[in-house]
């Protein structure tokens, strides 16, 4: 009786209460994008009426407090600062690009993590005052130590600076957050008339990682985002896809505004899928990582070493979602760099002697594989998992 009265879910964006459950990469095994693995699936639902993707039947991470105390081991990986560069470099050229001529005099990074992406924005804007919105005190204090106010809570947590912003920047945070709508709001409080609001987050139109994150609560479409604005007063004055840039995959920023004239620049040829359609599409993009699990985990067995090249997230997603292979891993290697990699020790590429009875995976960029690849040709075996079973 308990289970028949219990309320169904209702969609933020549309409001419809009918779920399809997309299926689990590995039961019982998800993971974060902090590189923590949690012993819960991923357990994600797909709307039937208008396609948002959502985590269904779990609480949500950022009920507890995980970005306060988990997520400043983002920005520890083995050669983050170094290699994760020039993204933050890219998104900033990126959002100055939307913004067009207009130059805003001060900021507000909501989400600002270590301050690497207030760095680069720092660069495109230099005469602008810059602040950020950040709940570790870890990452804060790193923020600060490059020269910026940093303001300790999370976005909708006490948020009374002061002061207002003409430019409120918030990079792949939307889909950490519990309630988008609330979160617009708070952004919306934070911006001076006539200001802007830029939006990073993933672009779910497509199939992607993005769906395999159990931190990212939601998948959004462009135009779940632009509906999720519209409650809180806020337009679109400027949409564009990912920069063909390899460092920025699969994903989409928006221009918001109080008030104008909504003018979207779209993706010429490729209007939304039918819900129906993307949820057939998500289901198979799981089904691939099911695959490379079996096939990956089978592919090493006959290898005496077995070595991972790589700490970034795509080493992540292997350690999560393809156990066998990760139980067979001895160390992750990272040209330049050692530390640790979840429950491997990271060497420096160079210091390893490599030999005929090792194997190499390559836990880097589905589109730097190939490269790597050809760079270890005819010094170790070099396995590219995309090649064995692509997704």
């Amino acid at each position: 009786m308990g289970q028949r009265n219990k309320p169904r879910l209702q969609c933020i964006v549309c409001g419809g209460s009918s779920w399809s459950p997309i299926p689990d990469p590995v039961i019982g095994r998800a993971i974060t994008t902090a590189g923590l693995i949690l012993d819960q699936s991923l357990s994600r639902g797909h709307c039937r009426k208008c396609g948002l993707g959502q985590r269904i039947n779990v609480p949500f991470i950022g009920q507890s407090d995980f970005y306060e105390k988990s997520y400043a081991a983002y920005y520890q990986r083995a050669g983050a600062a170094k290699y994760d560069a020039r993204r933050y470099e890219v998104m900033a050229a990126w959002m100055m690009s939307a913004l067009g001529n207009w130059t805003p005099r001060t900021v507000l990074d909501v989400g600002c993590g270590a301050g690497w992406s207030m760095m680069s924005t720092r660069k495109i804007f230099p005469n602008a005052v810059i602040e950020g919105i950040e709940p570790s005190r870890t990452n804060s204090d790193i923020a600060r130590s490059h020269g910026f106010l940093v303001h300790e809570v999370k976005a909708g947590q006490g948020s009374n600076f002061g002061r207002k912003y003409d430019l409120v920047y918030s990079n792949n945070v939307l889909m950490h957050v519990t309630d988008p709508v609330s979160f617009l709001a708070n952004l919306e409080d934070c911006l001076e008339d006539g200001g802007r609001i830029v939006i990073v987050c993933p672009d779910s139109s497509q199939p992607s990682n993005e769906l395999l994150w159990c931190d990212h609560n939601f998948s959004f479409m462009p135009d779940h985002v632009r509906r999720l604005a519209s409650k809180v007063g806020l337009t679109v004055t400027h949409w564009a896809e990912n920069p063909d840039d390899v460092t920025v995959l699969n994903k989409q920023i928006f221009v918001l505004a109080k008030v104008g004239v909504e003018v979207v620049v779209g993706r010429p040829g490729a209007p939304p899928l039918p819900p129906d359609q993307l949820f057939l599409m998500r289901c198979d993009y799981i089904k691939g990582w099911q695959a490379v699990n079996e096939t990956l985990g089978r592919t090493v067995a006959s290898y005496d070493r077995v070595l991972n090249f790589g700490s970034s997230m795509w080493t992540w997603l292997l350690a999560a979602y393809c156990p066998d292979y990760w139980a067979r891993v001895d160390a992750c290697l990272v040209d330049g760099f050692s530390g640790g990699c979840i429950d491997k020790e990271v060497l420096p590429f160079e210091s390893v002697k490599l030999g005929s009875g090792d194997c190499v995976v390559l836990g880097l960029n589905p589109q730097t594989q190939a490269a790597m690849k050809a760079r270890m040709a005819g010094v170790v075996d070099a396995l590219t998992w995309y090649d064995l079973v692509w997704i």
